[in-house]
């Protein structure tokens, strides 16, 4: 859920970008997101959430670069 909605504000498309954001967080991760913390309270994490203090976290895996290739560009 999005902070702003998490604050009781009114819906906005703001909200849909924050979704998706999260979304995307967790497919980039591989992860639910705010997986890091382990065992937390949801209100506790909702607050922090929606107070700015916590966003989720990004553990981006970068794949290994080819050790025999040859100069720059692609080999089409």
């Amino acid at each position: 859920m999005a902070p702003e909605v998490i604050c009781g504000e009114r819906y906005k498309c703001s909200a849909d970008i924050s979704s998706m954001g999260v979304v995307l967080t967790e497919m980039a991760n591989l992860q639910l997101p705010y997986h890091e913390l382990g065992q937390i309270n949801l209100i506790s994490l909702a607050h922090s959430v929606c107070d700015g203090s916590y966003r989720p976290k990004m553990f981006i895996r970068q794949p290994k670069r080819s050790t025999n290739s040859k100069g720059t560009g692609s080999n089409i």
